[in-house]
């Protein structure tokens, strides 16, 4: 998710310091890179911003879509949690789910 300092960061769409005060928007690092999108991913943005700028229908369908692939991620069992990056690189679970993901961003890119 986006970091977000009052008084500090800038709106991504408008360049203005968000206050603490403003409405915002965040949104997690979850477009990548050869996106034409990806400057929303991680960022901050006043609400009225979000909600004027060209892109936000197609943006908030691509979230909707993504956070649907993102729900299937498979958990670790409890006995697996202490040692997570052993069962995360070696989960079958996890590859299906990550080639999933990629068939997302192929779709949708």
């Amino acid at each position: 998710m986006a970091i977000l300092i009052a008084g500090a960061t800038k709106c991504s769409l408008c360049q203005q310091v968000i206050e603490a005060d403003h409405e915002v928007m965040m949104f997690p690092a979850f477009i990548p890179e050869h996106h034409r999108l990806y400057r929303y991913s991680d960022a901050s943005l006043h609400q009225a911003c979000y909600q004027r700028c060209a892109d936000h229908d197609e943006l908030e369908d691509l979230l909707e879509r993504y956070w649907k692939v993102y729900d299937q991620r498979p958990m670790p069992p409890p006995e697996a949690a202490k040692n997570f990056d052993a069962w995360y690189n070696n989960s079958k679970e996890v590859k299906i789910w990550q080639q999933q993901l990629a068939a997302f961003w192929e779709r949708n890119s």
